[in-house]
């Protein structure tokens, strides 16, 4: 079960076809040490010069709030249904070296790096050459989407390492029972780290079933016995909330079903709702989507991983001794899986999200491209046809990199949220009150993260008002309708109604943008300018003003 590179000093090819030799690895030293220079300055530059969004700014505040303690996560003042660890990991570098956008962003480049050094180690073994993990680093560094969604402070990155690593943990470790404890552990950090990575665990039950050689159950349990004992014990230190979170994921939510478990709050709301947000298509678009978003800007590695299921069919065609079920093939199987699941759920709430989404597993998939240099080396046994399709490999690298066909969701933004949350930070961090909550009254998230920046902490539901807001659906049963009055705060929603109580009795301290006009979600309670102007007029007084632009923002506190 141990896959490593065979080194024959004089030979370019060993007996089977494989490109071992000298020839192969001083070609691939350098080109390896190229695409980690390249991606290393690539990476640096992104973190530098990138715009930010919702979802880093997310990250990066509820995780300094979480670690610092001032907001409770899994609680009634924030009930997110998001895993613990991204939010932690981040919120320690900036425990360590201040808020801000670049301590998150750096521990990203970290992780990147690691994909890129782990992709290259596994493809290595799975390729049985070093050319070959070379040929899986480069397009995994040859993808700018990549390179731009692992220099943000998100998950991203994150998840790709621990993937890979559980790949290379099962391939490597010669100590079986350590090889599937560890397993163990890296799905319990996948699934505390983005729920949806939990098809993951296909990977390592077939891979006990079908490739493990010996004590095939055993190894299974091992890694059952260390999962489980790290879930268990995070969900003790963060409560019910987080293990409503659990039991909310797709898969795990059937089986608590089954078993009597009451439903989380989202699980009530969501289906008896919508939001603004929410994109209508039918089914006749699915193919176009799927083309736009992630066939064509995914192309290469598309391709890639098709070539091999191709050349697999081949060979076992052609030797019975080929049929066998080898790591590769549970690789794409997953690959697949995870990235066409993903792409469909995501259809319910973005139908461009897959763009930066198969970042989570392309370069698991980049391991397709040492699957086949190997094959064909394999099936040549010429070292010349491996030479063509690495160089190949590396001219579609540079062509994504000059094409402007290959798209990110940030490149193309020119609202500068970065800067004009910044420039806000800079005029708020005097006069912000030293205690209590911020509630942001505004459609853009540049506001709430100014707050964060000069120091300060808001409503958590406040992040960005227009994806917490949710009405009822058309036709809902009065008996429906009280049950969402009744849950929708509770599940870290809110409505018109309920807003309006809240800000009545419950709220100190207001930031409000002052402007003409708003989106949909708050315009019908716009008065005088601001989001529900009339209770702000009656219960809040004006504090400070603050320019950003041409844009103006106002402080509030609460009558005494």
């Amino acid at each position: 079960m141990i896959f490593r590179p065979q080194h024959v000093p004089d030979r370019t090819t060993d007996s089977d076809g494989r490109l071992v030799g000298k020839t192969g690895d001083r070609f691939a030293l350098p080109i390896l040490i190229i695409c980690l220079l390249f991606a290393l300055c690539q990476l640096a530059f992104n973190a530098l010069t990138l715009d930010t969004w919702m979802d880093e700014g997310k990250y990066l505040m509820k995780g300094y709030w979480y670690l610092t303690g001032q907001v409770p996560p899994y609680s009634a003042i924030d009930p997110t249904f998001y895993m613990p660890l991204p939010f932690y990991s981040v919120g320690a570098m900036e425990w360590l070296f201040g808020i801000g956008y670049l301590p998150g962003r750096a521990l990203a480049i970290f992780f990147a790096i690691a994909c890129l050094v782990l992709v290259y180690l596994t493809g290595t073994r799975i390729g049985q050459s070093r050319l070959a993990g070379t040929g899986a680093a480069v397009l995994v560094a040859g993808y700018p989407v990549t390179l731009t969604y692992f220099a943000t402070a998100t998950p991203y990155a994150l998840v790709s390492c621990l993937s890979l690593a559980l790949i290379l943990v099962l391939l490597a470790v010669r100590t079986r029972w350590i090889a599937w404890g560890l397993s163990g552990i890296i799905l319990w950090a996948l699934l505390f780290t983005r729920p949806n990575m939990l098809p993951i665990a296909m990977l390592p039950a077939a891979w006990a079933l079908l490739i493990e050689p010996r004590r095939k159950i055993e190894c299974l349990a091992v890694a059952v016995v260390t999962f489980l004992a790290a879930s268990l014990a995070t969900l003790w230190v963060f409560g019910n909330g987080l293990l409503e979170v659990v039991l909310d994921v797709p898969g795990l939510s059937q089986i608590a079903s089954l078993l009597g478990a009451p439903p989380a709050p989202i699980s009530k709301i969501l289906p008896l709702t919508v939001s603004p947000l929410d994109p209508v298509l039918s089914l006749r678009e699915v193919p176009t989507y799927f083309y736009l978003y992630f066939f064509r800007p995914y192309f290469a590695v598309s391709a890639m991983t098709l070539a091999v299921v191709a050349l697999r069919i081949l060979s076992a065609w052609r030797g019975p001794g080929e049929r066998r079920i080898k790591p590769i093939d549970l690789i794409l199987v997953y690959f697949w899986t995870a990235t066409l699941l993903h792409y469909l759920l995501s259809l319910s709430y973005c139908v461009d999200c897959i763009i930066p989404y198969t970042n989570y597993f392309l370069p698991v998939g980049a391991l397709g491209v040492a699957a086949l240099l190997g094959e064909i080396s394999r099936l040549t046994l010429n070292s010349r046809p491996v030479f063509a399709a690495f160089i190949c490999v590396c001219v579609m690298a540079v062509v994504m990199h000059a094409s402007p066909s290959f798209p990110t969701l940030l490149r193309p933004k020119t609202d500068l949220v970065r800067t004009a949350a910044t420039e806000l930070a800079a005029q708020l961090r005097p006069i912000l009150p030293p205690t209590g909550r911020v509630l942001v009254l505004s459609d853009r998230v540049e506001a709430a993260q100014a707050v964060w920046l000069a120091g300060g902490v808001i409503e958590a539901r406040s992040l960005y008002l227009p994806t917490n807001y949710r009405e009822p659906k058309p036709g809902v049963t009065p008996e429906d309708r009280a049950k969402i009055d009744a849950i929708t705060w509770e599940a870290g929603f809110w409505n018109e109604d309920n807003m309006r109580r809240a800000l009545d009795r419950d709220y100190r301290t207001l930031l409000v943008e002052r402007r003409a006009s708003y989106g949909d979600v708050l315009a019908r309670t716009v008065r005088d300018g601001i989001p529900f102007g009339d209770v702000v007029a009656r219960r809040f007084s004006l504090a400070s003003v603050a320019k950003v632009g041409d844009r103006t923002f106002e402080l509030y506190q609460r009558r005494d």
